[in-house]
C-alpha cells in the first residue's frame, strides 16, 4: 500500500484508513486476516460485542456497530435464541461481514444461522454464519471470546433486531 496508514480495500482502489494506527496494530491488513482480496470491511470499523449463556437451549444479546453509506455510525441491538449442543457462558468481541453501507442503514430484522465456539480457561473463539430471512443475504462473524471455565457449542440460532441507536460518528 502506498503510504503508511492506508488500507487497500479493493485490488484497484486504495483508500485512507479512517482510523489510521489508532486501532493499535501496525499490520494494516489484520482486519482481513491478511487476505484483503477476499475478506473486506470497506471502512474497517464494523464490530460486534455481546454475551450469551447456553445449556442445550440458550440465548443472549449482541450489538453490531456499523457505518451507513453516508458515514453515520449506528448501533443495532439483537437478541438471539439458540438450540443445540452448548455448555458454558461467554462474552467477547468479534468482527462481522456485510454490515456496513446499505446493510447498516436498513439492517436485517430476522436472521437464521449457526454458531460454533470453544473456550478453555478464559480464552476462546467463536464463529457463525447467518442469513437474513428477508432475502438481503448472509453474514459471517468470528473472533475471540472470553469464558468462565470451559465452553463448547454447536448451535442453530434465531436473531431478532430489538433496537437501533446512534453510534459513534467516526465512519468518515
Amino acid at each position: 500500500v502506498a503510504g503508511l496508514g492506508g488500507r487497500g480495500h479493493d485490488r484497484d482502489i486504495i483508500q485512507k484508513d479512517p482510523i489510521s494506527f489508532r486501532g493499535g496494530d501496525v499490520n494494516i491488513y489484520a482486519y482481513t486476516k491478511n487476505n484483503p482480496t477476499t475478506r473486506i470491511d470497506p471502512t474497517g470499523l464494523a464490530s460486534t460485542k455481546g454475551g450469551e449463556g447456553h445449556f442445550i437451549v440458550g440465548g443472549g444479546f449482541f450489538e453490531v456497530n456499523c457505518c451507513t453509506e453516508n458515514g453515520k455510525g449506528l448501533k443495532h441491538l439483537y437478541v438471539k435464541v439458540c438450540l443445540g449442543a452448548a455448555v458454558g457462558v461467554s462474552g467477547g468481541f468479534t468482527t462481522v461481514s456485510n454490515s456496513d453501507g446499505a446493510s447498516c442503514s436498513n439492517p436485517a430484522k430476522n436472521l437464521l444461522g449457526g454458531e460454533l465456539g470453544f473456550a478453555a480457561g478464559i480464552l476462546g473463539a467463536d464463529g457463525g454464519y447467518s442469513v437474513d430471512t428477508g432475502g438481503s443475504g448472509g453474514s459471517c462473524s468470528g473472533g475471540a471470546s472470553t469464558g468462565l471455565g470451559a465452553k463448547l457449542k454447536a448451535t442453530a440460532c434465531y436473531y431478532r433486531l430489538l433496537s437501533t441507536a446512534p453510534g459513534k460518528d467516526c465512519c468518515k
